[in-house]
């Protein structure tokens, strides 16, 4: 064996082991030497990724396909980190690419149907996955990822045709439970639902997703109390794990329960030696009560050891942005910026960085050129009451859900791209065209992150209502999976004529030092009238203040291929 061949195979041994970060160091010696040799290339663009480092693994495989730009098995390596940074487009056209070269390579067609989960696309993880049950019916994951496709393109009799059939072969895995409990949940039928969840939080393995599930169902049915009590009873189970401790924490923080969530870190540190993960909850919690000295300090530590973290790099430039530490602030989201370029959050963090350090930020926040109303409906027809009064029915909860940006209202819980009633259908056939003359109008610059998407057209990767009432609004907010944002106002407060702009869309302040950087743009809602916008364009809404409602049908738009 020659002394590269050696070297070679220590490096693929380590990362067979699981010891990505030795790995990563034999492939940089490797590469001092063999900075052109495809296969330690493509070796180091796959650790790359296991460090947490998918720029660098990025770089790798672009430079092993230009040596060998007919493996398939490099043109899958290449999906799996674009589809890591967010940029499914160009990760769908690797992955077919790799089938197109092999069409026998199974983990292709598999990591494809993933991403479309993973981006909202779930008709297209539908066809993939049919063709992977008829193919290799005994894989029992496969079925369940198209019970969760068929789940998620709202065919109730599809999800459960197949989990009956798992069922009866003998699987009473946690993750069939899952989709059963949010059919359940889907559906309104919420006692069924909170017993299935409740039963695997009771279980030798709870599940974090059924504690996210039924603190939806207890948040929106108005029943914090009983949320509160659960949190307590898991807090109180023997060799709690971390990924359960972090969503209960999590959770109690959506409920602005500051004090528990202390108490709560404090006991899971007592019985473990997760500091690093205990460090790194703090810090939000410290963050949310702008403590921001101490959030700076412990999402710092965090990412001593974990430096592509990004929430702890949310965490810690917004605690930054409080300390007035522009640069330091600005550094960090550089760094995510090249972690997660396609992540609308970063994009509007460096918007606001631009703002803070006094540079033309407008480049980014283009008011006049990138936020366009369209009047789409005549609210003189009865079209609009007719579109309004079909969305009242799917407005089933109490109250807003836990996380989502909207305070004093509802939301409905089913993805309206699915529903097949011809009023809903025919709403997306007119708006059609004015989001064409919306691209249309925004341009295709290469070298900016917002036009530069703009090359083959959109589809939408979610749709919901939201029903505001008296008081109600939105707290600043971005849409950090989107390209496209849009807003269409199906009823408007009576005092929106009001000087003081209640109910209007505000944008460009962000959701943290609002009174250094207020909202430089609005928007007046009209019945009928459709918004589109960036995805990283904070917006929010001014509160309503008399009894009177509004009402929006939201979406988000995506580039396709």
């Amino acid at each position: 064996m020659t002394p590269f061949q050696s070297a070679f195979f220590y490096s693929y041994e380590l990362y067979q082991k699981k010891d990505y970060g030795k790995a990563e160091e034999a492939i940089r010696e490797l590469l001092n030497s063999y900075a052109s040799n495809k296969d330690v290339l493509a070796l180091g663009a796959i650790t790359a990724r296991r460090t947490g480092s998918p720029i660098e693994g990025l770089k790798r495989i672009r430079s092993a396909l230009k040596y060998d730009s007919n493996n398939h098995e490099y043109y899958n390596s290449y999906g799996n980190l674009l589809s890591d940074i967010g940029d499914f487009v160009n990760a769908e056209q690797a992955y077919t690419k790799s089938i197109q070269l092999n069409p026998s390579y199974v983990p292709a067609f598999e990591n494809l149907g993933f991403m479309y989960s993973n981006s909202n696309h779930p008709e297209a993880a539908l066809n993939v996955f049919e063709k992977l049950t008829e193919h290799f019916p005994q894989n029992s994951n496969y079925h369940l990822a198209l019970a969760q496709s068929y789940k998620d393109c709202l065919n109730f009799a599809g999800a459960k045709s197949v989990l009956e059939t798992l069922k009866m072969q003998g699987n009473q895995s946690n993750a069939l439970k899952i989709i059963e409990a949010q059919l359940f949940q889907i559906a309104g039928e919420l006692d069924h639902a909170i017993k299935l969840n409740l039963d695997l939080l009771s279980g030798s393995n709870p599940d974090p997703i059924a504690l996210g599930n039924i603190a939806q169902i207890y948040k929106t049915e108005g029943n914090e109390d009983a949320l509160r009590e659960l949190l307590n009873t898991l807090m109180s189970k023997p060799g709690l794990k971390p990924d359960l401790f972090s969503r209960v924490v999590l959770t109690a923080l959506n409920l602005e329960e500051y004090d528990l969530c202390h108490k709560y870190c404090d006991t899971f540190e007592n019985h473990s030696d997760q500091l690093d993960l205990v460090n790194s909850l703090r810090a939000q919690v410290f963050l949310r009560q702008e403590t921001f000295s101490e959030a700076k300090t412990l999402s710092q530590k965090y990412l001593k050891g974990f430096p592509s973290d990004i929430q702890s790099l949310a965490t810690y430039v917004r605690a930054c942005m409080g300390l007035e530490l522009f640069d330091e602030a600005n550094k960090a989201t550089l760094r995510a910026r090249a972690l997660a370029p396609l992540n609308q959050f970063w994009i509007a963090m460096e918007a606001t960085l631009m703002r803070a350090r006094g540079e033309n930020h407008r480049v980014l926040y283009n008011y006049d050129n990138f936020v366009r109303p369209y009047q789409v409906y005549d609210p003189s027809t009865s079209e609009l009451p007719a579109l309004r009064n079909f969305l009242e029915t799917h407005h089933k909860s109490k109250l807003e859900p836990i996380d989502q940006s909207l305070r004093s209202g509802t939301q409905t819980t089913q993805d309206l791209r699915f529903i097949k009633d011809p009023i809903v259908q025919k709403f997306w056939e007119k708006i059609d065209p004015y989001i064409t003359k919306f691209l249309e109008t925004i341009g295709s610059n290469p070298d900016h992150p917002f036009t530069s998407r703009n090359k083959n057209g959109y589809r939408s990767s979610g749709a919901w209502s939201v029903r505001l009432r008296g008081s109600g609004y939105h707290v600043n907010h971005v849409h950090p999976m989107g390209w496209i944002s849009g807003a269409f106002y199906l009823e408007v407060p009576k005092d929106v004529e009001r000087n003081d702009k209640a109910g209007w869309l505000k944008l460009g302040e962000p959701s943290f030092q609002q009174d250094k950087f207020q909202a430089e743009h609005f928007v007046k809602p009209q019945p009928g009238r459709m918004v589109l916008f960036p995805s990283y364009m904070w917006h929010g809404t001014f509160p309503i203040e008399d009894a009177s409602r509004r009402m929006t049908l939201s979406f988000d738009l995506v580039p396709t291929n």
